[in-house]
């Protein structure tokens, strides 16, 4: 069924719309602003889970020999709502033509050079596109929108001097988890050499089609490098954060006293049957046999790419039995759109408001004792792991095979022919019984 056609937004209802974003009110989304089918702008929080400030740009989607396809047309504010329509209506005349606008023609040196923003699209139509994963290239323009486009998006490729790059990796950014901004070569090094490196490689794309000459500014070997420090790798702690499980019990009557949200329901879900968040996010009631009592996750979906049965317990069997069924999706947990699952985001951002709210009531909160950060929802498969070790006399065997670990050797798994599902019931229904044992 066709999408029914949106009215023209007014660049005050538009505004109003994206203040809703930054003050918390919605959530990040597509605003479709009407005025062409498929121009929308695409609003995300550079960082959701720490609530830094959003980043904002228009793109036209549309449909073109049966995939769906996305144009960007610059970021906002700088690309004004009429300036994004006229943009987007342009591009819609060459696609009536059966022009893919993203294509730019090969031009001869009595052309003027592209703007850096066209050739970006030219090198992913040319050397990106269909050479790696859909995630990947769906995210492929995330830094330039964000870093490089606002500094020299409009620019002729052959304008583009060593003081632009050294002005992108100058532009402010809030780590994960920091207060002040710092340059993005402080904050983010690694992230920021990829995206310098990425106009390297789009720029060295135009000197060879002859659309620039010179030398490349966004060389890092005897040029970058004599200007900007090494990029120092940011350490990160081996292990997610996990909560002891002595205070799980305390953590789930938290939990559950919380209004019963799905992102709510989700993340009990995920501490009862000890998944990863991917695990549960992208689960489908196609995977739930209710009658047997167990989750099959397909191969498709499992970081050791094999089936992984998980035996449910009571407690998971209701929230299974409590959650709404959608009729467009089969998801059990969809995100905003329904199409696609919850983000990862949400349900870290809830452990995070869980632990400012018992902050705020003067307790230590939910921290990993050996880190001192607050826990993940991935650490909970270690709080699983700790308490099968200490607490029950299960088999180690068993609890590895509960959190879907490889087990023993190449030789010994050839000959294993069983998973133990039946016997990891027992250890499922006595971790729901120890998790809710105060709620």
């Amino acid at each position: 069924m066709p999408r029914r056609a949106v009215d023209e937004m007014t660049v005050s209802a538009l505004n109003k719309r994206v203040r809703e974003i930054e003050e918390g009110r919605v959530r990040p989304r597509r605003i479709r602003v009407g005025g062409v089918g498929g121009l929308v702008l695409n609003v995300r929080m550079r960082s959701y889970v720490s609530g830094e400030e959003i980043s904002a740009s228009w793109v036209l989607r549309r449909t073109l020999d049966g995939r769906r396809r996305d144009f960007a047309l610059g970021p906002w504010p700088e690309v004004t709502l009429s300036q994004a329509r006229e943009r987007a209506r342009g591009y819609m005349d060459k696609l009536w033509q059966g022009i893919d606008p993203a294509i730019k023609p090969r031009q001869t040196q009595e052309h003027s050079a592209p703007s850096f923003r066209d050739a970006a699209h030219d090198f992913f139509v040319r050397n990106v596109r269909g050479k790696i994963n859909a995630r990947d290239e769906s995210k492929w323009f995330n830094d330039l929108e964000t870093f490089v486009f606002p500094l020299v998006g409009d620019l002729a490729v052959n304008q583009i001097e060593t003081s632009h790059i050294v002005a992108i990796t100058e532009r402010p950014h809030i780590r994960y988890g920091g207060h002040l901004p710092k340059p993005l070569w402080d904050a983010v090094p690694e992230r920021a050499k990829r995206c310098i490196k990425k106009v390297e490689l789009i720029l060295s794309a135009e000197t060879v089609q002859g659309r620039r000459s010179g030398s490349n500014p966004a060389i890092w070997k005897d040029h970058l490098s004599r200007l900007l420090p090494e990029p120092k790798k940011v350490k990160t702690k081996g292990n997610q954060p996990a909560l002891p499980y002595s205070q799980l019990p305390a953590f789930m009557v938290a939990l559950r006293k919380r209004e019963r949200s799905p992102s709510a329901q989700a993340l009990e879900f995920l501490i009862l049957t000890a998944a990863r968040s991917g695990e549960v996010r992208g689960a489908s009631w196609s995977e739930i046999d209710l009658e047997g009592e167990l989750w099959v996750i397909p191969a498709s979906r499992m970081k050791g790419n094999r089936d992984h049965r998980v035996p449910l317990s009571v407690p998971a069997l209701q929230i299974l039995m409590a959650a709404p069924r959608f009729a467009s999706t089969q998801l059990i947990w969809p995100g905003q759109s329904l199409a696609k699952p919850m983000s990862d985001a949400t349900l870290a951002a809830l452990t995070k408001k869980m632990h400012s709210k018992e902050l705020s009531s003067g307790s230590a909160g939910w921290l990993d004792p050996r880190s001192n950060r607050t826990a993940t929802p991935h650490g909970f498969r270690s709080t699983f792991r700790d308490w099968a070790a200490e607490q029950t006399s299960y088999p180690s065997e068993m609890a590895e095979l509960a959190l879907a670990h490889t087990v023993g050797s190449a030789v010994e798994r050839a000959y294993r022919r069983t998973d133990m599902v039946e016997k990891r019931r027992a250890i499922m229904e006595d971790w729901a019984e120890f998790s809710l044992k105060n709620a």
